[in-house]
């Protein structure tokens, strides 16, 4: 695992309007210009913020990473993917 190649990927994401767009449209092309593991591209497909964050991802770039390219970039759905258990 590389956290180096997590965050730039996650900051691309959360900065780069053309970048997010290719992610959208072809994901496989975006990760394919990060050293990542199948499991950190798991993660990030999955906007999975909890797993992220708990591999040493910056909580703000968790927080970029969904409110810009999540399906519900909604804060409340992200602090319920964050804590699934919280009503």
């Amino acid at each position: 695992m590389s956290l180096a190649a997590l965050e730039r990927a996650a900051y691309d994401l959360g900065v780069d309007a053309g970048r997010r767009k290719l992610f959208r449209e072809d994901p496989a092309a975006f990760l394919a210009g990060y050293r990542l593991t199948g499991h950190e591209e798991a993660m990030l497909r999955g906007f999975d913020v909890r797993g992220l964050q708990a591999v040493g991802l910056n909580p703000m770039l968790t927080m970029g990473l969904w409110t810009t390219s999540a399906p519900d970039r909604s804060i409340g759905a992200y602090l319920a993917a964050l804590n699934p258990t919280r009503s």
